[in-house]
């Protein structure tokens, strides 16, 4: 028997899948600035990615300098995979609380939630915290500061405190265009957690990605 091969472009081949490229809901690039105005108090504070890092948990964050009528602070995002994190500190009676949280994941359907546990320091103390996410939107269109954003994901992170005079919660709401990163952020507290404010909203007004 003879076998005959031939050489011609077979055109029912199946063109090669299109390579994806996952939007990035909070870019990280050096100089790229976000500027945010509290909606209470008309202050606008700005956020720069500078050309540093830090690790926390083992994950390694790029550093962000904050700056605004308070003074100036750092906080810290990070990506892993279709994750992002920021860790930052809130103020319970005056003291100052490290926190980090999984604000987002891009790559889950809406009514998605996951939970964690994790403690905080406060005055020398382990307070265990329950952190809760939820995609609440997504493909949302979201109008800010008169600017219309599109494919825009919205998570709310719920952290919740129960021991002795710390016992309440936290909830955070972030909106979060692609390629630009978050465009409007709402924070709530209730129950008996001292020295927090009532509810803000910032907004975003200006930006540069880098």
């Amino acid at each position: 028997m003879v076998a005959f091969v031939s050489c011609s472009k077979n055109s029912d081949s199946p063109a090669p899948d299109p390579v994806v490229t996952r939007p990035d809901y909070q870019p990280g690039t050096k100089g790229s600035y976000w500027k945010y105005k509290d909606s209470a108090t008309g202050d606008v504070y700005t956020q720069t990615v500078l050309d540093s890092t830090a690790v926390f948990d083992n994950i390694t964050y790029k550093a962000i300098a904050s700056s605004g009528p308070g003074g100036d602070t750092r906080l810290f995002y990070a990506k892993l995979a279709s994750k992002y994190y920021l860790h930052t500190s809130f103020s319970i009676d005056d003291t100052n609380v490290p926190f980090t949280l999984n604000y987002l994941d891009d790559s889950v359907a809406t009514g998605t939630s996951w939970t964690t546990t994790t403690n905080i320091n406060y005055s020398g103390t382990a307070i265990p915290v329950q952190v809760k996410t939820t995609i609440l939107e997504k493909n949302l269109t979201k109008t800010v500061n008169g600017k219309q954003y599109t494919n825009i994901i919205h998570s709310s992170v719920v952290a919740s405190f129960n021991v002795l005079i710390v016992n309440g919660s936290i909830t955070s709401d972030y909106y979060c265009a692609p390629g630009l990163g978050i465009i409007r952020t709402e924070i709530k507290s209730s129950g008996s957690l001292p020295g927090l404010p009532g509810a803000q909203v910032s907004e975003l007004t200006e930006y540069k990605i880098q």
